[in-house]
């Protein structure tokens, strides 16, 4: 999320690593509220090792261009990173990006300014998916600040699990993408 908002970069600093990890860059900075909260996922900032984990870890993703995101890249990472029973017994099924994509595309066209909820949105692919649909139908109809609006307003997500919440909210981040982020007045809510 960092990369979209910065137009691909990635952070160097310790300092500038604790601030994207608390949420202070995307709230004081960006404008973007709600994306990174205090939870118990901040630990990472708060810790030098959790700091130097987080730095090589951007040096083995800094050869990918994290800006031109089409699908929901996190969806893999977090069936890695969460147990596969806890998973089965939240209910938790991922829906491969094809099929969201053809269910968006059968209903969202009749109505590409009205609501999508998705209230078991897991890393988001359905809200990636209504995302880029509505980003393509919308296009030529309004002008693009209002399609981000639009989106804003319209494209909701809910999750018991924290974990994917806080995919879901990058996975939408990366969706809405960089120009239209960059169109925004004001601070957005995520």
């Amino acid at each position: 999320a960092y990369a979209t908002m910065s137009g691909g970069a990635l952070p160097v600093s310790e300092d500038e690593i604790a601030r994207i990890l608390e949420g202070d860059k995307f709230s004081q900075e960006w404008g973007i509220w709600n994306f990174v909260e205090e939870d118990f996922f901040t630990w990472v900032a708060r810790n030098p090792n959790g700091i130097k984990a987080t730095q090589n870890l951007l040096q083995r993703i800094s050869s990918y261009d994290l800006t031109k995101i089409d699908e929901d890249i996190l969806k893999e990472l977090y069936q890695g990173l969460v147990d596969a029973k806890e998973r089965h017994d939240l209910g938790e099924y991922y829906t491969p990006d094809w099929l969201a994509e053809h269910i968006v595309s059968k209903i969202l066209p009749n109505n590409a300014v009205g609501s999508v909820l998705d209230p078991a949105c897991g890393s988001g692919t359905f809200l990636a998916a209504a995302i880029r649909a509505k980003k393509s139908l919308l296009s030529g109809k309004m002008l693009q600040k209002s399609i981000l609006e639009n989106i804003i307003r319209t494209v909701v997500g809910i999750d018991v699990h924290p974990l994917a919440v806080l995919m879901a909210r990058t996975t939408y981040l990366l969706s809405i993408g960089t120009e239209l982020l960059n169109l925004r007045e004001g601070q957005i809510l995520i």
